[in-house]
């Protein structure tokens, strides 16, 4: 009975968290204000199920690529969706994350972060990080 009983409750569980994310699922994008700076930044994160992808816009090509990270996570609670992801190379690491709030079903409001750090030789590594926050619309 015990196992009957948690296991119904594993699955209101995880079925009010799937049923609190569907709203967040399209394809999304805006431009953002970066704090401290006068400049705007494109943002684009497609959410479909258990399935995101965020793209960088490309002035040169004029089209979004698809960021291909060695991690990324998720998760929802309610009105509240954070993505993050990691990513690195030999010389330096990242993480961005975009903190997401469901305004109506063609609106987002993003928070977004983005920490590098700089591996250095014999000296203090070069870090440094970017803030900004807008709103994203549905694309689809």
């Amino acid at each position: 009975m015990k196992h009957l009983f948690l296991s119904l409750l594993g699955f209101m569980l995880f079925t009010s968290l799937s049923a609190q994310s569907y709203k967040f699922n399209g394809d999304w994008s805006g431009k953002i204000s970066v704090l401290g700076s006068n400049d705007d930044l494109w943002v684009r994160i497609s959410i479909k199920d258990n399935y995101i992808t965020q793209y960088f816009y490309d002035n040169d090509t004029n089209g979004w690529e698809p960021v291909a990270p060695i991690m990324a996570r998720y998760g929802s609670n309610k009105n509240n969706f954070l993505y993050f992801w990691m990513n690195n190379s030999e010389v330096w690491s990242e993480t961005q994350t975009y903190m997401l709030s469901y305004v109506n079903d063609e609106k987002l409001y993003v928070v977004w972060s983005r920490q590098v750090n700089n591996i250095k030789q014999d000296e203090d590594n070069n870090v440094w990080s970017l803030q900004g926050s807008g709103y994203l619309t549905r694309r689809n």
